[in-house]
């Protein structure tokens, strides 16, 4: 992102790559506690929602997600028969799809040394890998953007700093390690199409990113409007013509529309509607803004280093204001939409989903600090 970037950035020689080890130092760490930490429930209820999809698929090859949820010992009120006649499933497919590499791996390990119950632990490893590879990308983001000092803060920052760890290394059931992965690469794809000149192509692929993205956790489609936002402004102001820029943002809408058609297409089978997620009946007609951020279980408390890279935000936003107003902006969306279910007391889980815009105020924090 070129009107971010503060200084050159890029490391050779010794002297980089030993700084680049302090980061790096998050693969043996993160493998570590995960070998390390005892693992009684391998899989959290939530997270059976996003597992249903694979192992009906592979044991049974539908999408009746009885069986799977008994055998774990999982039925509640939010998993309901729709009218469809099928069990509706409140979760979207997007984890699944992401798992799918690990959980077919682990499935044919198991055809072939008889070994029942590692495809739970293998979604796990997929959740290790993608959250290690989010943090790894915006490690290299910000040390291009602003210095190899200011990416190790955000790196250990978020890492440490908020739930995302408990995620990463214990929590690999639910969904936002992938969720993260999947933010921080859309957000490090969008930076990098605005450094050079807008194409068809990339902001197809962009598109296709966010696409994934909502299949992971439905309202990260939210994310997509403020490229959009970006696009539009932006071409008018540098005077491109109508006709390009309607075609690049129909590139954009396209690659969106191609990725997510298949979450589409499994809540028509489910749920009797192309965009009905099932998550209706979980908002609570009202906004809980205050107790979502800062209440006993808001997102600032459990999240210390959080109020350190709002600061960063006020200042981008007050040295570059374009740039600031679209991230705060994409912030403050997702706030809303916790604040507006049933279960926003969760908003330091829900919320992480932010935690690649945190990494990039924090950063901007040590341009004050003197970290470079």
């Amino acid at each position: 992102m070129s009107e971010i970037r503060l200084f050159g950035s890029d490391r050779s020689g010794f002297q980089g790559k030993g700084r680049d080890l302090c980061a790096y130092a998050i693969l043996p760490l993160l493998i570590l506690l995960f070998c390390a930490l005892p693992r009684a429930q391998l899989i959290i209820p939530d997270g059976l929602g996003y597992f249903a999809y694979l192992e009906s698929s592979f044991t049974d090859g539908d999408l009746f997600f009885a069986d799977e949820f008994s055998r774990h010992g999982m039925i509640r009120p939010a998993f309901f028969r729709s009218t469809t006649g099928l069990i509706g499933n409140p979760y979207p497919m997007g984890p699944a799809v992401l798992w799918l590499p690990w959980y077919a791996g682990a499935w044919v390990f198991d055809a072939i040394f008889d070994l029942s119950g590692f495809e739970v632990t293998a979604i796990q490893l997929g959740s290790l890998f993608y959250g290690i590879a989010g943090l790894l990308l915006m490690y290299r983001f910000l040390r291009r953007e602003y210095g190899w000092k200011a990416a190790l803060l955000g790196l250990w920052g978020i890492l440490l700093g908020t739930r995302l760890l408990q995620y990463v290394v214990d929590e690999g059931s639910l969904s936002q390690a992938t969720d993260f992965f999947m933010i921080s690469l859309f957000l490090v794809l969008w930076f990098q199409l605005r450094r050079g000149v807008s194409s068809f192509r990339g902001w197809f692929v962009l598109g296709a990113v966010g696409g994934i993205a909502a299949m992971v956790r439905t309202q990260e489609v939210l994310f997509l409007i403020f490229p959009g936002i970006d696009l539009l402004i932006r071409g008018r102001k540098e005077g491109w013509p109508i006709r390009e820029t309607g075609r690049i943002l129909a590139g954009y809408s396209a690659g969106f529309l191609l990725a997510f058609a298949p979450q589409m297409v499994v809540f028509k089978l489910l749920n009797g509607s192309w965009f009905h997620s099932a998550q209706q009946g979980n908002l609570a007609g009202y906004f809980e803004v205050w107790g979502t951020l800062v209440g006993p279980y808001g997102f600032l408390p459990w999240s210390p280093v959080v109020p350190l890279s709002l600061l960063g935000g006020a200042l981008l936003l007050y040295r570059r204001p374009f740039e600031g107003a679209l991230l705060l902006g994409a912030f403050l969306l997702q706030v809303l939409v916790v604040s507006a279910i049933r279960c926003w007391w969760s908003g330091p889980r829900i919320l992480l989903d932010t935690a690649p815009i945190c990494m990039i105020w924090l950063a901007e924090s040590t341009r004050h600090l003197g970290l470079r």
